[in-house]
């Protein structure tokens, strides 16, 4: 038998593959299949894929209900685990059909903390999973350990759930075993925010949202990929909500929306995205012509 996991590639989704890539199986029956929005499960390789025997698990992740249906059907209901946490897409898949599969859903909840909890029950999770978990949702419990610690954590240079980065890190059950990749996530995660800030000036463009309920909010629109960080950064600009976006090859412009005060969700999901009330986003396609360059994330357009 084989594992084979989709997981959202972002931190908590990398985090909680690296958890089931580990949970009662030898590393080479596990396959890691990393996955972000605009992407189709039926382009997911999985022609090996032994239906009846191996187990597919998706983690940090959904698709629409038809390629959740897709997934089903390749996989069978006793073989197919799913792990989310993202409020539109639990409301989407609110089917009994999805509901019933095996693995856990839970709003506020890292993916991490739930794959964690599923393969090793009541054990005490290591100290880089409560600070991914807890950095994930944007709770920040915390404070500042854990936004250090995701610093260091997006400087190492293989992060994928196979390096062994994550077989020492899953180790690691006392705080002080951290402190030297706190020490060193205090100075990027200072030198990224002046950063941040510098970017937000020199790009924002001030716009007024219209919320699906009629109401108008003030929102700070970046061409910058999307973060948590930056969006405390506009914030402290005076904006409720923070608005980066990014552009793809093939003319995809990712969006995503954050706010402390304001549910962005529904905004995202009249859209055709969704995600978190504080944190969510969707997918354009925008016509662009075939013999200019792609910009450079972070530039005007």
């Amino acid at each position: 038998m084989r594992r084979f996991i989709i997981y959202h590639n972002d931190a908590d989704g990398i985090c909680a593959a690296a958890i089931a890539g580990r949970a009662g199986l030898d590393a080479a029956r596990v396959v890691y299949l990393p996955v972000d929005y605009g992407q189709a499960a039926r382009a997911l390789p999985l022609a090996k894929f032994q239906a009846g025997t191996d187990e597919l698990w998706l983690l940090d992740f959904s698709f629409g209900p038809e390629e959740m249906l897709f997934l089903l059907a390749r996989a069978g209901a006793q073989k197919f685990f799913w792990f989310d946490h993202h409020a539109t897409a639990l409301a989407a898949l609110s089917q009994d059909i999805f509901q019933d599969l095996q693995g856990l859903r839970q709003d506020g909840t890292a993916a991490c903390m739930l794959v964690w909890r599923f393969c090793h029950g009541n054990e005490q999770a290591p100290w880089p999973v409560e600070l991914i978990a807890d950095r994930d949702v944007w709770r920040f419990y915390y404070k500042e350990t854990a936004r250090y610690f995701y610093e260091a954590l997006l400087a190492e240079p293989d992060m994928r759930p196979e390096s062994m980065l994550w077989s020492m890190l899953l180790e690691i059950v006392l705080l002080e075993d951290l402190q030297p990749w706190l020490s060193a996530g205090c100075v990027l995660w200072r030198a990224r925010r002046q950063s941040l800030k510098f970017w937000a000036e020199q790009l924002g463009v001030a716009v007024t949202l219209q919320l699906p309920g009629g109401g108008l909010v003030d929102a700070l629109r970046v061409n910058y990929p999307g973060s948590g960080d930056m969006a405390e950064v506009i914030q402290a600009l005076g904006y409720p909500v923070a608005w980066c976006y990014v552009d793809k090859p093939g003319g995809m412009r990712k969006h995503s929306l954050y706010s402390a005060s304001v549910d962005v969700s529904g905004f995202c999901a009249a859209r055709g995205g969704g995600g978190h009330k504080g944190a969510a986003g969707f997918i354009e396609y925008i016509d662009m012509p075939e013999d200019i360059d792609m910009p450079i994330a972070g530039c005007a357009p």
